[in-house]
């Protein structure tokens, strides 16, 4: 359903309101095997015809929105969440080391996986 809004604020010429509605379907589906991305890549190509910075502030609005979501987190000792996050942000970016926070995310993973093998926890998170 949230894909079918976002089409619909697209035929209304509502710019913010797909950006909005883009990050959040993007942030939580964007990892998903069935997760529409060709369709919304199609989407957000049409949108930055209309307005040519579409692409890059809603990249830039999505990588804010993980980089503070994994620091609430982190703060919160909330693993689980804490990998998620950095996972969703890797399928969201696929490696760009020009997305902003690339370099604080890539140190972050880092240091969870070092510590997670530190502590021997692989398997009580597979579970």
């Amino acid at each position: 359903s949230l894909f079918h809004k976002i089409q619909i604020a697209s035929r209304n010429d509502d710019l913010p309101r797909c950006r909005k509605m883009i990050a959040h379907y993007l942030i939580a589906y964007g990892d998903e095997e069935q997760n529409n991305r060709d369709e919304v890549e199609r989407l957000i190509d049409a949108l930055s015809e209309r307005e040519p910075a579409f692409r890059t502030s809603l990249m830039e609005s999505i990588a804010i929105n993980l980089y503070f979501d994994i620091q609430k987190s982190i703060t919160q000792g909330d693993l689980k969440r804490t990998i998620m996050g950095i996972r969703k942000y890797a399928d969201v970016f696929e490696g760009d080391p020009s997305t902003r926070y690339f370099n604080e995310i890539d140190v972050l993973e880092q240091k969870l996986y070092a510590l997670i093998t530190e502590k021997d926890m692989w398997s009580e998170l597979k579970k």
